[in-house]
């Protein structure tokens, strides 16, 4: 019989549990190829649209951890994109979702290592349906 991994299971834990805090009007699109981004999001305001548009990295957890990594390549195309990127992680243990602007990351900062760079997430990166609108 066909199995699903627990990868797979915890990216669409962490898609929906982001998709589920967005506003009505905003607009989240998966992405068929990831390349490091998994989607976007365009901002409507009362049923228009408004032009601003973000990338998203969605990332997801079933330990008890707070920090993600990304390879200095990623962190350097994120880097080079002219739309602002969304670092987003879904805590399984807690089901909390946590969120920061990959531009808001100061390397110097965050645990260092080799070939990555650690992204940690701290309790006010918490994000509810609230803080999004």
């Amino acid at each position: 019989m066909p199995t699903r991994s627990e990868q797979h299971q915890t990216e669409d834990a962490s898609r929906r549990a982001f998709e589920a805090l967005l506003p009505e009007g905003w607009v989240y699109r998966q992405l068929s190829h990831d390349y490091g981004i998994d989607g976007e999001v365009e901002i409507f305001s009362n049923g228009i649209a408004t032009g601003l548009i973000f990338k998203v990295q969605l990332k997801g957890t079933r330990r008890d951890i707070r920090t993600v990594r990304l390879s200095h390549d990623k962190a350097a195309y994120y880097a080079s994109l002219s739309i602002p990127v969304l670092i987003v992680l879904h805590h399984g243990p807690s089901g909390r979702v946590f969120a920061r602007w990959f531009q808001s990351f100061n390397p110097h900062d965050e645990p260092p290592a080799e070939h990555s760079i650690g992204l940690t997430f701290r309790d006010d990166d918490e994000v509810s349906a609230e803080s999004v609108s």
